[in-house]
This record gives structure tokens, sequence and C-alpha cells, in this order.
């Protein structure tokens, strides 16, 4: 997991909401997540993905494709507090969003 912890970089703050932080100010790195989860929560993939970008200190959109798949999906196990490693097709759709804005899924 050391690789994928450091793809995820300031991501890895998805472990607050999982343990049930939500009350966190937008600005910060957990409400920007937060934000995240509500525009995937909501079925926009787009917005998701923007939200997504806006939340990491990495640069997603210069990373391959399997590394934004792992990204989003690790994110996505993070704020569910599981470990289920199969991709789900949302976070596929989100994935794909973030490694070329203007694919239509």
């Amino acid at each position: 997991h050391g690789a994928l912890a450091s793809l995820l970089g300031s991501l890895n703050a998805a472990h607050a909401i999982a343990n049930g932080n939500t009350n966190t100010n937008p600005n910060s790195r957990v409400g920007q997540i937060r934000a995240y989860m509500i525009e995937l929560d909501s079925g926009t993939f787009e917005t998701a993905a923007d939200a997504l970008i806006a939340a990491s200190n990495k640069d997603l959109t210069s990373m391959d494709i399997d590394d934004i798949k792992s990204v989003v999906s690790e994110v996505n196990d993070l704020i569910e507090d599981n470990n289920d490693s199969n991709i789900t097709s949302d976070e596929l759709a989100v994935a794909n969003k973030i490694n070329d804005p203007d694919r239509d899924d």
C-alpha cells in the first residue's frame, strides 16, 4: 500500500469521512473530499472528477489511467471503510473523466 498511499497524497484524508467526520469546513481537505462524495452520489461524474482533482495535492490529470483508477477506487474504499479492490462503474466513469474530460460516459 506504500505506492498507493503515495499516489493518494492528501486524499488519504478520506479516512476521516469513514470515521464519521462529516461536519467539516468545505475548504478543508476532508470537506473537499466530502464534496467529491456528494457529487459522486448524485451521479454527476464530471463534477465529481473536478471535486476529486481539487481535493488532491497531486496532479491526477497527468497520471496514467491505471493510476487514476487506483486512486479513485482507493478514495472510495477509504470513504466507505472497506477494502474492495474492484472498481465500480461510477468509479470508472470518474477516472475516465479525470483522464479525458471530453470523454462521454
